[in-house]
């Protein structure tokens, strides 16, 4: 897996340790990344070279958790147009909340199709967990 190589990049230092602190940075915002084994050691080693890593950005991150994904729909309500339909995994960010509806906007490239990356819509709350 990629944290057993950072953890190794580190310990070597140089240029090695600036390549796996870059690598780190592009594994972390993967989803679940945080939730693997060493993860917690590989960022106490990062953090003590001084490398800042903005953990705070995906605080409002939010990934689709419903088995056969969601609907991204103009207004918070069940019956409301379907704009785009969401696949089970997709990362999304919270832009606001609206009882159980939450409004969401993709955070990067390769969601659904090209056309999303500029949509704003709402899911229910309970197809959505956090990232």
């Amino acid at each position: 897996m990629v944290l057993p190589v950072v953890a190794d990049a580190l310990e070597r230092g140089g240029e090695v340790a600036k390549l796996g602190m870059a690598v780190f940075r592009q594994f972390n915002h993967l989803y679940g990344a945080r939730k693997l084994s060493g993860y917690e050691e590989v960022l106490a080693e990062v953090k003590a070279r001084g490398e800042k890593v903005p953990l705070d950005r995906y605080l409002l991150w939010l990934v689709v958790i419903a088995r056969s994904g969601a609907w991204l729909r103009a207004i918070p309500s069940a019956g409301a147009k379907g704009l785009a339909a969401l696949p089970r995994g997709l990362t999304v960010r919270k832009l606001e909340r609206r009882g159980e509806w939450v409004r969401v906007r993709s955070v990067g490239p390769g969601s659904v199709d090209p056309h999303f990356q500029v949509k704003a819509g709402f899911v229910h709350g309970s197809l959505l967990a956090p990232y």
